[in-house]
Parts: structure tokens; C-alpha cells; sequence
């Protein structure tokens, strides 16, 4: 009889390294409830109201800023002289106010236009 040579033992399974911790960052934090939402001015130096969160300008700085849903009038640009209804925001200056806003024009073809708010002005009555 002869012999055959043993069986080799299976190697012990490699223990899998442990996986280090990682800290989960939430991409886009919301805000402090104290804080502004998008603005880097301190929160006493914009009125308190003047806009909301979502930019929505609900009191004006002066004569010639336009309240979210008022009628306007664009004084530059390829627009000008159209009539026009503010209707969103969509991007912020450090002082909290809108720098680009969507626009609804008052005429047949009631098309949405991006413009800079500097470039309007509040009009005297809403036009068709």
C-alpha cells in the first residue's frame, strides 16, 4: 500500500481589517435659526423683514426697489421699457437683496425672463 501524502491544512481565513470611522457631512447644512439665510451681512444690519428667507423683498430700501409680486418696469437691457411682475429670486448680494430675479412679462406672451433686479423699477400701474 502506499501511502498518500496528507491533505494540506487550509490556510485560516484572513481576517477582514477593520474599516476606519468616517464622519457623514451633511452637503448643504441648513442655516442657524439665528442666522440669515444666504446673506453675509450681520443679521442688524438688514431691517428685520425687509427679506424673507427665500428672498421674497417684502420691504424696500428705497423708492426705486420692487416688492416680490409688483408690477415693474425694466429700464436697461434688451427689456426695456416692457412691464414685468416679480416673481422669484434666484440669486442674492451680500446685503440679503436679489441680484438676478425670474420675471413674468405683462403682455400676450406672459414669458419669464432672468434679469437684474438693478435693472427695474417699481411702474405706476400693471399694463397689458
Amino acid at each position: 500500500m502506499s501511502e498518500q501524502p496528507p491533505e494540506p491544512t487550509p490556510a485560516p481565513a484572513a481576517e477582514p481589517e477593520p474599516v476606519p470611522a468616517v464622519d457623514v457631512v451633511d452637503p448643504s447644512p441648513e442655516p442657524a435659526p439665528d442666522e440669515p439665510a444666504t446673506s453675509a451681512e450681520p443679521a442688524s444690519s438688514m431691517p428685520v423683514g425687509a427679506v424673507t428667507a427665500q428672498g421674497d423683498v417684502m420691504r424696500r430700501r428705497t423708492d426705486d426697489d420692487v416688492l416680490t409680486g409688483g408690477f415693474a418696469t425694466l429700464i436697461r437691457g434688451p427689456y426695456q421699457g416692457r412691464t414685468v411682475v416679480l416673481q422669484q429670486t434666484v440669486t442674492r448680494g451680500p446685503d440679503g437683496y436679489p441680484d438676478q430675479v425670474i420675471v413674468k412679462t405683462r403682455d400676450d406672451r406672459d414669458e419669464p425672463l432672468l434679469v437684474h433686479y438693478e435693472n427695474l423699477r417699481p411702474a405706476t400701474a400693471g399694463g397689458r
